[in-house]
């Protein structure tokens, strides 16, 4: 873009140049005229090109710096689903028991088209269901590491009112997800 800018101004201001009567110089001790004309149009074109670079340099300095990239995940607002293994995680829910939990709460594996229709079925059926629903959950525990307490207890509030005083202990405990890994007993 640049050198567009510049050729074509450059081409128009050599135009000019070349239009107008070249300019001669007095002659020499032998009679022969110095000729000015190849040394003019050099420096008019130079502080053409420098004066077409101040002036996008003022453009650009004009333009506001683009937006930094966020380089961080952005967490997203916690829905039922996570609330709900969320919690199963919370209470200790581990085999049956949790597919049990997560059944009873209306959640179903994302496999349900391809695999068993329910937790407690790809528990039951054993690998490779069995290793999803292990998989799922041990993603789950990371994901929940990301969310302050205060978020976690409001979204139990939310979906899951009746279980909320039985989870809330975990909540703020040694296992949950703001405590010091080296905290002592």
């Amino acid at each position: 873009m640049l050198a567009l800018v510049i050729g074509k101004k450059h081409v128009e201001g050599t135009s000019q140049l070349a239009a107008g009567p070249a300019a001669e110089g007095p002659a020499d001790s032998q009679g022969v005229m110095k000729s000015f004309s190849s040394v003019q149009p050099q420096k008019a074109a130079l502080a053409k090109v420098e004066e077409l670079l101040q002036s996008l340099l003022a453009r650009v300095a004009s333009v506001p710096a683009p937006e930094p990239i966020k380089k961080g995940k952005t967490r997203r607002k916690l829905g039922k689903r996570d609330t709900v293994i969320f919690a199963a995680i919370l209470m200790e829910l581990k085999g049956p028991r949790y597919c049990s939990f997560l059944q009873d709460h209306g959640i179903k594996p994302k496999w349900s088209d391809s695999g068993p229709a329910t937790y407690p079925k790809s528990y039951q059926t054993g690998d490779p269901w069995r290793k999803k629903v292990q998989d799922e959950k041990t993603r789950a525990k990371l994901r929940m590491n990301g969310y302050a307490s205060s978020e976690l207890a409001n979204a139990l509030i939310t979906y899951l009112p009746k279980e909320f005083d039985e989870i809330r202990p975990s909540l703020h405990s040694r296992n949950s997800p703001d405590a010091s890994k080296t905290a002592t007993p």
